[in-house]
């Protein structure tokens, strides 16, 4: 997704029109449109405001993220590199031999547990309805990683 793509997948899920977002910001409707169709693109400055207001950390407008599974292993691939020790594949105990038995290992930190912990109490909770579609984006959104809500 490129900046303007998310700035408008958020805008839409928060159920802000143009000319509010473009009210809190103090720019014009128009040139929210021009963002969100990437003839333009913000500042790191407006980012920064935008995402204050959308109530999203400010990396999720510019951080790049996998297309698909392809992507997913290079970026599994690069960090096995960069991280030696830290990443490899597993193969599950008792599984499938089809490739379905196949896991990821992760040796991490207290902090990483923490909010792995934090995310799958979230996720349990969206998959058994206790909280909804959107609030579960919400979550994952106002997320900060250091382990904090997003002050709104």
């Amino acid at each position: 997704m490129t900046v303007g793509e998310r700035l408008r997948f958020v805008r839409k899920v928060r159920g802000m029109p143009q000319h509010e977002l473009a009210s809190k910001v103090k720019l014009s409707a128009n040139r929210i449109a021009q963002y969100e169709t990437d003839y333009r693109v913000p500042r790191k400055e407006l980012l920064q405001q935008l995402a204050m207001v959308l109530g999203v950390d400010p990396r999720f407008f510019i951080a790049t993220a996998p297309n698909d599974l392809t992507d997913v292993i290079r970026l599994l691939f690069w960090l096995e590199t960069m991280m030696p020790d830290t990443v490899s594949p597993i193969k599950l105990e008792g599984k499938a031999t089809d490739g379905a038995g196949m896991g990821i290992y992760l040796r991490a930190d207290i902090h990483f547990c923490y909010l792995m912990q934090n995310w799958l109490r979230q996720r349990k909770a969206w998959q058994d309805g206790s909280i909804t579609d959107d609030e579960y984006f919400a979550w994952k959104m106002e997320y900060d990683l250091s382990g904090e809500l997003i002050e709104k």
